[in-house]
Formats: structure tokens, C-alpha cells, sequence
């Protein structure tokens, strides 16, 4: 392949890793020079035990979205390991304007550093100018906006995914069947790009949250999923894990056994 094993959520690399052959790679697929530091990678803190950080593994020469993909992994992986913090100054100001506060704020980037091959989220310059305390400014123009409050936007599959790893909801390999998952199962529908819940979808969200609302927070799935992570980190044994999720479980489906039926014919019903 042209880059190592996608589907893991590890982000930091092992002692005795060799960045050789993936540094090759990447300067040869994207043309560019060899840089001239060693290795310095910035580490993260999760591992999963059996993969590395995504990085290239051959240069890639095609075309299309596989070539988009492998040069955001190739950038990624030198952006990471082989160029210096980038460094921004930013600057703000307080003004008053006959009697009215009014802020300002502004930055520019000194130093590109790691931005110089990782271009992707590049911050602009927009930076204000150097002032003095007591420092008298000349009013240009004035300009009054009139704006309402608006509801939060409806969620992407990205947005969706993001909320999921941020709730430590599945892994990096599973998230990516969820948007599938509660489309086939009408809970959802997709307009364009983001997900609209369907009445039966509000519905169940509804019936679930008057029994207890443990069974539409993410807490009792991400609990499993600690478990999971405690299995594979020795701290304790599948059955200790499986006994401890299924009395969590338990109390929750006590709760539900008892007006199951009555709950599917509101469900049936909509």
C-alpha cells in the first residue's frame, strides 16, 4: 500500500521507530527537498497497541482524491516529525468610542514553521497596528448590524462523527458505520449534506428519555468503551469487564422490560 494502516486512533510513535523510509516517501511523492533536522515528533498520548500514526509508506503518482488523500498524509507526517513550531504574535486593543467599549483584535504569522509544507489550515494575517495606552484613533466609518439569534445548525456526517470521538463513542475502525446505521434504521435522513431526524427517530429519543435519561446519553456507551480500553491495557480481565457492563446494563433494561410493549405501540404508532 501507499500508506500505513488508516483505521487507528494511535497518535504517538513507538521508541525505535524508523523515519527513513516514510520521510523518502513523502519527499519523493511530493517533490519536494530533503529536510534538514532529525526527527522530532510531536507525541500524543493515545496508543492502541498494534498500529502506528498514519504515514506514507510508497510515493504515490495518481491522480484524483487518492492523491489529495495520500499528499494530506505525507504533509501530515512531515509537518509532525520534521518542521519547527510555527510562531504567531496576536495583539488586542480596547477603545472607547464616546463612551462605548470596543475591541479589536488581530495576528500575524512570524514564523510558518510547520505551515510551510502543512498548508492546509494556514492562518491568515490580519494584524492591527501597534498602540499606546491613551492613544487617540480616527473613526473611519461606522457601520450597525442587525442580526437574530439562530438555532444550531443540523449536523454533517463529519459533525457526527467528531461529536462521537469527542464522547469516546466507538473507535476510528466502527464510528464510520453510525451514519449508515440510524439511516437504515430510520432514525435519520440525509438532505444534502447534513441529517435531519425523522418522527420516528424523535420519537424513540422521546420514550427513551422518560424511562431514563442514561439511555440516550453517551455515558453508558462510552463506559463500555472504557472497559474495552482497560481490557487492552491489562488493568483488567475480559470477564471483570463483562460483568461490570452487564450489571450497568441491567439496571437500565429493569427499567425498560416493564413497559416495553406499551413503548413499541407509541413507536408502531408514528
Amino acid at each position: 500500500g501507499f500508506i500505513s494502516y488508516p483505521r487507528t486512533e494511535t497518535n504517538k510513535y513507538r521508541p525505535g521507530f524508523n523515519f527513513n523510509q516514510p520521510l523518502r516517501a513523502a519527499v519523493e511523492g511530493l517533490g519536494i527537498t530533503l529536510p534538514s533536522i532529525e526527527a522530532k515528533p510531536r507525541q500524543g498520548k493515545r496508543d492502541d497497541g498494534a498500529h502506528t500514526p498514519i504515514y506514507p509508506v510508497m510515493a504515490y503518482k495518481g491522480s484524483g482524491i487518492h492523491l489529495r488523500v495520500w499528499r494530506y498524509v505525507a504533509k501530515r507526517f512531515l509537518a509532525n516529525a520534521f518542521y519547527r513550531d510555527a510562531l504567531k504574535t496576536e495583539r488586542s486593543a480596547e477603545l472607547d468610542l464616546a463612551g462605548i467599549k470596543m475591541k479589536a483584535a488581530g495576528s500575524k504569522l512570524l514564523e510558518p514553521g510547520f505551515y510551510e509544507i502543512y498548508d492546509y489550515f494556514r492562518p491568515s494575517d490580519n494584524p492591527i497596528p501597534r498602540l499606546e495606552k491613551g492613544e487617540k484613533v480616527t473613526v473611519i466609518s461606522l457601520k450597525l448590524h442587525e442580526g437574530r439569534t439562530r438555532p444550531p445548525k443540523r449536523l454533517t456526517e463529519s459533525d457526527l462523527l467528531k461529536l462521537m470521538e469527542e464522547h469516546g463513542i466507538g473507535t476510528d475502525a466502527t464510528r464510520a458505520s453510525f451514519p449508515k446505521l440510524i439511516m437504515d434504521r430510520g432514525y435519520a435522513v440525509k438532505r444534502g449534506k447534513v441529517f435531519k431526524p425523522t418522527d420516528l427517530g424523535l420519537k424513540l429519543i422521546e420514550v427513551l428519555e422518560t424511562i431514563d435519561p442514561k439511555l440516550v446519553t453517551p455515558e453508558t456507551r462510552r463506559r463500555v468503551e472504557e472497559f474495552m480500553n482497560l481490557i487492552e491495557a491489562g488493568r483488567i480481565s475480559y470477564e471483570e469487564a463483562l460483568e461490570k457492563a452487564a450489571e450497568e446494563y441491567k439496571k437500565l433494561f429493569e427499567k425498560l422490560k416493564d413497559r416495553i410493549w406499551v413503548e413499541a405501540a407509541k413507536l408502531a404508532s408514528t
